[in-house]
This record gives structure tokens, C-alpha cells and sequence, in this order.
């Protein structure tokens, strides 16, 4: 199994537990690793500011992803710190899909970049300051958290499958479906220094 949660859940059904050993998914570092120069160029392409933080989100849209839980902690974040950019990668990631219409205001819509699916989460994860996920449930191992780490991003993750695991002492970590808990684990993060933050990524 690729983590914990996942052998339980399968002891659970019936698999024998003296069979089972848990192998962590791995990061290749020669491919996920911090380079600066691709991050201003990945903010270049996508007119996100050189010097607004970046809070971003990869996965695809599905229900366990929680993308609504996400906006409404960003709307809330964005109450004191207006300067913060939100980027979204993920197939059906924006606000014209129906599950998310009318969570982020018109007026806020500018401090969200969504690109839809991409196939470089190497070279978009460099733009980020912080990298979120906010799934209610249904995760094993978040390949994504791995991958940031490995790129430097401190992570703010919900409290699903391997996740806390994962990031350890290096993000915050905060309880699945609660966008106020979220966001203050988001505003945790900004109040740090960018020393700080770079420290922990």
C-alpha cells in the first residue's frame, strides 16, 4: 500500500495484515525541485504579479477535491490580504462550473487564475508561495504535497488520508470541510516571512 489509511481500509475489507507492508510514493528530486527562475517565468505567462504571494491548488475537479471549501477560504483570506493571488490548476476548475458559481464576488475574480489542466505541475508549483489542498475526503497518498515539498512550497493541508503524515512539521495542517479553519491555517502561513516560509518549504 502507497500509505497507512489505505492498509486499514483494506484490513477493514478482509486483507490478511500480516501480508501487507505500506511503501510511501516517491518524488523524483532531479525533476520536482526548486528553481526560481522557471516560477517568474510560469507568473510572466500567466500575469500573476512578481511580488503578490501565490496560493495554489492543483487537482482536478471531484467532490473529495473540495475546490468550493477552497474558494470560500481564499474569499475569506483575501479580506486581509487583498494583494494574494489564488492559482487553480485542474481540468473543470472554474467559475463557470456549476458547483462553484457565485462562491468567489465579481469583484474578487481578479485575484483568481485558473488554467485548467496542465501537464507541467514542476514548473507551475515554482510560482507558488504556498500550496493548499483541501480535500473533505478520499485521499491515500497526495502525490501533489510530495511534489511541492520536493519544489520548496510550505503546504496548509487538510486532515485527509496520509496528508498530515506527509507534511509533518513542515505546513499546517487543519481539519477537512471547514473553510474558516482553512483560511486562518492560510493567514497563519502569510503572517510568516518569506525567510520563514522558505525555511519550512
Amino acid at each position: 500500500f502507497n500509505s497507512r489509511v489505505a492498509r486499514a481500509q483494506h484490513e477493514t475489507f478482509g486483507f490478511d495484515a500480516r501480508r501487507g507492508c505500506v511503501i510511501p510514493n516517491g518524488v523524483d528530486l532531479d525533476f520536482f525541485r526548486p528553481n526560481a527562475s522557471v516560477g517568474l517565468e510560469i507568473r510572466e505567462e500567466l500575469n500573476l504579479p512578481s511580488t503578490s504571494p501565490v496560493i495554489g491548488h492543483i487537482a482536478r475537479f471531484h467532490p473529495m477535491k473540495d475546490h468550493a471549501c477552497f474558494l470560500r477560504a481564499a474569499v475569506k483570506v483575501l479580506r486581509f490580504y487583498p494583494e494574494v493571488r489564488f492559482l487553480l490548476v485542474g481540468r473543470e476548475v472554474d467559475l463557470r462550473n456549476p458547483a462553484l458559481l457565485g462562491i468567489v464576488a465579481p469583484e474578487l475574480e481578479d485575484r483568481f487564475v485558473f488554467t485548467g489542466e496542465r501537464r507541467d505541475p514542476e514548473r507551475v508549483l515554482q510560482a507558488m508561495d504556498i500550496l493548499t489542498t483541501s480535500s473533505a475526503w478520499g485521499e491515500g497518498f497526495p502525490n501533489v504535497l510530495g511534489e511541492g515539498m520536493a519544489c520548496g512550497v510550505p503546504c496548509v493541508t487538510t486532515d485527509v488520508g496520509e496528508s498530515a503524515f506527509i507534511v509533518d512539521d513542515s505546513g499546517i495542517v487543519v481539519p477537512p470541510s471547514n473553510p474558516t479553519l482553512l483560511s486562518d491555517g492560510l493567514l497563519q502561513m502569510l503572517h510568516k516571512s518569506s525567510k520563514e516560509r522558505q525555511s519550512l518549504g
